[in-house]
């Protein structure tokens, strides 16, 4: 005997089936065979006899076995489909003949197609759908859930055929199979009937916003179509332009329409007036839609998008922070609103928006991850760890957390926090070489807080750096055995090393260092400005100008290079005049650069246009907040003004910054002579106004 499976036709037996196999097949032989004698052993169900006048039928035989489907799938275990036709096909027609035996299975593939649908599966429930309609020709809501699935599966001559049974029938009273086969005619380039079904449709059913608004966009897209007198009578308008013609349509079905819809109907009128470059036009839509329905979505994003492109994207943030207030949970506008702020850098605005979609979606650890990143941004590092450290409890060997984890600690000065959680970052994952890199500059950290000397070379600390550096390793390879990267990854260590001895103000030790890297005509570029940096350092103004020119022989756009010529004479005080004309170079090449503002405010310091130099200071702060430069040039600034309190805020600043000892000592001395100066000026402003 074959197995007998019945009641199955999904891919997933336990979510489909309502009985068991062997139950069902009992009660289905006992409606069809009640004088039988039934045998059930564990697999196999048997029929002793069978009485001679009694329907001739074998369930067993054109049951559809789903284990021989198996056994005949593809190989990457997909159902053979053909199998599956072939045997769905036999099993309708051992049935249709026998009108109580239709109908209890009719009702039954009803529910195995549905479920197949359901599950994505639109082959499955197609074919089984297609059995149905045959067995029950005159069902019209068949036809049509068959109709569906065929355009799924992009069937689309059958599903025609079935929609233009369906539309004959209903005479385009359902108005969904007739919007269906238009579309299907659209997209077969026959616009001349989906057109008129569309008006067909509306003659019908007035109000039906879906046939108004595709009979427009067909008319954008081709123009209302030669018809018939008899065609055009619903809508009159064949001699004008596109635009006029669907615009009419839509007044047309608006004057017909309750206040909400009448909302939608002004967005796509709206939407219409974009598209044709009248602003005005659709500005006034849009604010008209939102009137008539304010919670409308579509009529905000296209009153937001119509700002963009005007320009006035602050305009466009307001209106979607407006909305939000009524309506905080409106996804799409969250979607609009992340982005924007994105791209105007607007960091600490975005954050209470990420917050709820990250609360509306707690399964999306992207959006989670997005908003850990962005507290790191902002310094919010509290915020960042607790979040970073809930998501390695989900996906505890998660390179990207682990790594973001160490520069979050570095970043606030746990060294051996960042330590334990970069050396944890897989050794064949993409971040590896980075994440070395960073474990390098935490150990870089670690010697400079502990004090440790040039000459204390045994300290531990200090010969696993040189080890981590000179001979850097995976788990138990080399890292040469490393492609692509290696190179730049080994002179990225060497760089760091450098930068240990440039602490120690071993500069010339900090140079050859860099030397022996290979730069040549300004590449790379990173390394050429350290090692710039470092002649600097050492007076070599020479070699220093020598290199950043070879940088702009290379590309005479680089703003950064302009910027390093101005700024290094600006220190030695060298033709100030040409120091201005490189950073003026600079800034045009790019304005918001706060590093390149900073020097155009130290300029106007040296010059004594104090007041231009702390608009210009004050903006480059504001972007790059905690910089120990900036945070100087301002305290310079303020002092220079006789703002003493804010003098004195930036100079104490700048002394958390600092590192070394002997410029913490220079700053305590400005800040005594502050308060001297601060105490004199108040004195002598005391006598000036008792003397008056």
């Amino acid at each position: 005997m074959n197995k007998c499976i019945i009641g199955n036709f999904t891919r997933d037996l336990s979510q489909s089936i309502t009985i068991t196999t062997r139950s069902f097949t009992l009660i289905l032989l006992t409606l069809l065979l009640p004088l039988s004698t039934v045998r059930s052993s564990e697999n196999d169900i048997e029929i002793d006899t069978i009485p001679p006048n009694s329907l001739v039928i074998k369930p067993l035989q054109y049951s559809v076995d789903f284990e021989e489907l198996r056994e005949k799938s593809d190989e990457d275990g997909s159902v053979n489909y053909d199998l599956f036709a072939s045997q769905i096909k036999q099993l309708a027609n051992s049935i249709k003949a026998n009108s109580q035996l239709l109908t209890f299975w009719s009702s039954d593939l009803f529910f195995k197609a549905n479920s197949a649908a359901a599950e994505g599966d639109s082959l499955i429930a197609s074919l089984i759908y297609k059995q149905l309609v045959e067995l029950n020709p005159n069902d019209l809501f068949l036809k049509k859930k068959y109709a569906i699935e065929l355009i799924k599966i992009n069937n689309i001559k059958d599903a025609k055929e079935q929609l233009e049974l369906i539309v004959k029938e209903t005479k385009y009273k359902d108005s969904e199979p007739a919007l269906l086969l238009a579309g299907i005619l659209t997209n077969t380039k026959d616009n001349l009937r989906a057109q008129n079904i569309y008006q067909r449709i509306l003659q019908q059913n007035p109000g039906n916003q879906d046939a108004c608004i595709l009979l427009s966009r067909s008319i954008i897209s081709n123009g209302l179509l030669e018809r018939s007198e008899s065609d055009n009578n619903n809508v009159n308008i064949r001699n004008r332009d596109r635009y006029q013609q669907a615009e009419t349509v839509l007044i047309r079905c608006e004057n017909k329409y309750t206040k909400e819809q009448k909302g939608i109907i002004r967005y796509q009128r709206g939407k219409l007036a974009l598209e044709h470059k009248k602003w005005n036009k659709a500005k006034n839509l849009f604010l008209s839609s939102l009137e008539l329905n304010p919670e409308h979505h579509f009529s905000i994003l296209g009153l937001g998008g119509l700002y963009e492109f005007l320009g006035q994207v602050d305009d466009s943030i307001s209106l979607y922070q407006k909305y939000l207030k009524k309506y905080p949970t409106q996804q799409t506008i969250l979607n609009k609103i992340v982005q924007l702020l994105i791209t105007q850098n607007r960091y600490d605005e975005l954050i209470p928006y990420l917050t709820t979609l990250s609360r509306m979606d707690p399964e999306d650890l992207n959006l989670q991850i997005k908003l850990g990143v962005l507290y790191t941004d902002t310094e919010r590092y509290s915020e960042a760890k607790k979040i970073f450290n809930s998501l390695l409890n989900v996906v505890p060997n998660s390179d990207k957390l682990l790594y973001y984890l160490g520069l979050i600690y570095l970043e606030t000065k746990e060294p051996k926090k960042a330590i334990e959680y970069l050396s944890k970052v897989s050794s064949e994952g993409a971040l590896f070489q980075d994440a070395q890199i960073q474990i390098a500059q935490a150990m870089l950290s670690m010697i400079i807080d502990e004090k440790i000397s040039k000459q204390n070379n045994n300290h531990p600390l200090l010969q696993d750096f040189f080890t981590f550096v000179d001979k850097p390793k995976t788990t138990g390879r080399d890292v040469a055995s490393i492609p692509s990267n290696s190179k730049k990854f080994l002179n990225n260590l060497q760089i760091i090393k450098a930068k240990l001895y440039a602490h120690w103000n071993d500069i010339e030790t900090a140079i050859q260092i860099v030397n022996s890297l290979g730069i040549k005509n300004g590449e790379p570029l990173e390394q050429a400005y350290y090692l710039a940096e470092l002649y600097e350092k050492n007076k070599n103004y020479h070699e220093s100008y020598r290199i950043i020119r070879e940088i702009l022989n290379n590309d005479d756009k680089n703003a950064h290079a302009w910027n390093f010529l101005g700024y290094s004479m600006l220190e030695r005080g060298e033709n100030l005049a040409e120091a201005y004309n490189y950073i003026k170079k600079a800034i045009i090449l790019k304005p918001n650069d706060a590093h390149i503002r900073d020097s155009l405010g130290w300029y106007y310091y040296k010059v004594g246009k104090y007041k231009l130099a702390l608009n210009e200071l004050i903006f480059s702060s504001q972007k790059i907040k905690n910089d120990e430069v900036i945070c100087k040039h301002l305290a310079m600034v303020y002092h220079a003004l006789r703002r003493y309190d804010l003098a004195k805020k930036y100079y104490l600043m700048l002394l958390e910054l600092t590192e070394k000892d002997e410029e913490k000592e220079a700053i305590s001395k400005i800040l005594e002579k502050i308060n001297k100066e601060q105490g004199n000026h108040s004195s002598h402003f005391a006598n000036s106004n008792l003397a008056k």
